[in-house]
């Protein structure tokens, strides 16, 4: 330890010892030349048994706060390392540690908490810009020190890592249990931490600091905050539950977001949303009786027209604070579109509420349904819906690319140049490209050397005035189109697979430099992981007896396995059964089996796995009483009578005796 009154390094006079954690202990010293107070970490190698890792901690720590600068966070003067210790020298942060208030007072008022909350949201958001991401990974009230000028620092980075583009997964499971997110422990299915991480750990540091309630003691659940205290705010409720959903996808998007949703979270309040819809039905009495004085447009851009945009983000608000909380992946929320309505009946002229219910209809998986409530709009005539270029690309691309997560959806090439060419190419350049191509795949007799040409001519294109997610978007598009029409492009000599692959990995390339949008990272690296698995399990599957052929399969189950990280809906059931069948082709029977166990674990109602492994155990293993076993446990399903592979697997056994 630090003598009191001893001078480190010529310069640091040590006043006193100020705090001490598990890692190390902390002194207020002097730089009496100065006039300045400094911060003293120090940490002892002896008696300490994991002092290898606490001393790279403690490196990390400082190499990251050494290259920031924000007004929430402590700076670094100096480090200090010899044999036995390493010190670190920073700002001495004056004030108190959040944990302290919290265990002075039980509680902390909802709108110092919302203060702090946005605060963190400030200075997380600044971590996460960095190039790559800075990733916190233990917010806890131990870490907030709230300065006398009201103020926060966050302190204590021992923990934070740089986001790795190359991982898709963390190396160590760290945090503070019931802060921590569920995927900092994840044990065998451990994945990166990102800023959704972040997202978590304020939530969770939120629900403390309001309800008293510690997340890292038992029961380790976070309840809705008003089961602790009825009196607090709904609507900073909803932002909690989302903010601490275990699907980060559910989450947050960045803590933008956040802080948003944290500056209007009143206006989330159930009670004030009835006040809004009154004040809006009392607005629209209002029109009706003065119409004969005023036009409808002067009124609407007259004064109301902050509360109708107020109400119209609100209505989005909830609807997806509606998808983050439902739990039923299988059936739409009515609840959900019928915020989307609201938003579009107070003002059919935004775009952004259609987007999102159309978002909402694919990602439920039901495409079709979607397109046919927005065609209706469109015909509808109301908002000039026909002249929306967002709208028009959005329609023209689904039915251009299809949906990966709807597969009774059918591609529609026709329709997808009908709505491309009513874009402005001024605003999407690409919709042009589209538009020609979609024309020529749509034509019957369909001449595949030309649209190969065209394909391959695609860099002439991409070389004029294209940013770089319109080139992502297009590499990704050609790629299926390659894997969907294989069989015709093959016939006119072309390697289809290799050439998805081939603009794949372009367009993984650009989405891996250190420069690109986060956001357009998680929009599009799931395509890119499905689209090469998909490309080596076909190119694969035209010919098994190809040396090559095993080395394609390994890397799909590589990809696949990338692409499920990403993708975590219950749909995505057939792919994760198909890493399953693939051991089962390379003859590696104990592995497919305990693939197909895992999932009937993770999916006891879906009768997918079940069938694959009663199959498997039947005409590959030729273990009849255990497929019989299998064949049991599926035939209890509700419906499964109807499934027509169980009814194959039912005659097999049934023509063998096996049951």
């Amino acid at each position: 330890m630090l003598e009191i009154g001893s001078l480190l390094d010529g310069k640091y006079k040590i006043l006193n010892k100020i705090g001490q954690g598990g890692m190390s202990i902390v002194y207020l010293a002097m730089n009496e030349k100065a006039n300045k107070q400094w911060a003293i970490k120090e940490m002892r190698k002896e008696k300490n048994k994991n002092y290898e890792i606490m001393r790279q901690s403690l490196i990390t720590e400082t190499n990251l706060l050494k290259e920031l600068k924000h007004q929430y966070l402590p700076s670094i003067a100096d480090i200090i390392e010899n044999d036995d210790t390493i010190i670190i020298v920073m700002d001495y942060v004056e004030g108190r540690p959040l944990s302290d208030i919290l265990a002075e007072q039980g509680t902390i008022e909802e709108e110092r908490v919302v203060e702090y909350a946005i605060q963190l949201c400030d200075v997380l958001d600044y971590l996460h810009s960095q190039k790559p991401p800075i990733i916190y990974r233990d917010l806890k009230p131990a870490n907030i020190m709230l300065r006398p000028d009201g103020k926060i620092t966050l302190i204590d980075f021992g923990t934070a890592r740089r986001y790795n583009y190359d991982s898709v997964s963390d190396t160590t499971c760290l945090g503070t249990l019931g802060y921590a997110a569920p995927e900092q422990f994840a044990g065998g299915t451990l994945r990166q931490t990102d800023a959704r991480t972040d997202i978590y750990n304020l939530g969770a540091t939120m629900y403390h600091l309001l309800t008293g309630v510690n997340p890292s003691e038992p029961p380790y659940e976070l309840y809705p905050i008003r089961k602790w205290d009825e009196r607090l705010s709904n609507g900073l409720e909803k932002i909690i539950l989302r903010a601490t959903r275990k699907d980060p996808e559910k989450r947050f998007n960045d803590c933008k977001e956040m802080s948003y949703a944290l500056q209007h979270f009143r206006d989330l309040d159930d009670s004030y949303i009835v006040r809004q819809k009154q004040k809006i039905l009392l607005f629209a009495t209002t029109l009706v009786l003065s119409i004969s004085c005023f036009s409808l447009s002067f009124i609407v851009n007259g004064m109301e027209r902050r509360e109708i945009s107020k109400l119209y983000n609100n209505y989005l608000s909830e609807a997806a604070l509606n998808i983050a909380s439902n739990s039923d992946e299988n059936s739409i929320d009515g609840n959900v579109l019928s915020y989307f309505q609201d938003a579009i009946n107070i003002a059919p002229q935004n775009t952004e509420a259609y987007i999102r219910m159309l978002d909402y209809y694919c990602y439920m998986g039901q495409t079709r349904n979607g397109l046919m409530v927005l065609s209706a709009m469109i015909a509808s005539g109301e908002g000039d819906l026909n002249k929306n270029d967002d709208i028009m690309m959005k329609m023209g691309q689904i039915y251009f690319l299809g949906n990966n997560k709807d597969t009774d959806f059918d591609i529609d090439y026709g329709t997808a140049a009908r709505y491309f060419d009513k874009v402005n190419t001024k605003k999407y350049p690409q919709a042009k490209y589209y538009s020609s191509l979609s024309r020529s795949l749509s034509e019957i007799g369909t001449d595949w050397k030309v649209i190969v040409e065209d394909m391959n001519h695609v860099d002439e294109y991409l070389n004029t005035e294209v940013n770089e997610e319109e080139k992502v978007e297009i590499y990704i598009t050609l790629s299926k189109i390659y894997r969907a029409n294989a069989f015709g492009i093959q016939k006119v000599g072309e390697q289809p697979f290799d050439k998805a692959m081939e603009l794949l990995l372009k367009a993984d390339e650009i989405l891996k430099s250190p420069y690109i949008d986060k956001d357009l990272k998680e929009q599009y690296l799931p395509e890119v992981y499905f689209g090469m698995a998909d490309a080596h399990y076909r190119r694969a599957n035209t010919n098994l007896e190809d040396n090559e052929a095993r080395n394609d399969l390994y890397e799909a189950i590589s990809y696949y396995e990338q692409y499920l990280i990403f993708e975590t809906s219950s749909q995505n059931i057939l792919f994760e059964n198909r890493i399953g069948d693939i051991y089962r082709t390379l003859g590696e029977y104990d592995r497919a089996k305990s693939e197909y166990e895992e999932l009937i674990e993770k999916y006891p109602m879906d009768a997918t796995a079940y069938i694959s492994l009663s199959t498997m155990l039947l005409m590959d293993i030729k273990d009849v009483s255990a497929s019989a076993k299998v064949y049991k446990d599926a035939s209890k399903l509700p419906g499964i009578e109807y499934n027509s592979n169980f009814v194959s697997l039912k005659n097999k056994l049934q023509n063998i005796g096996g049951i």
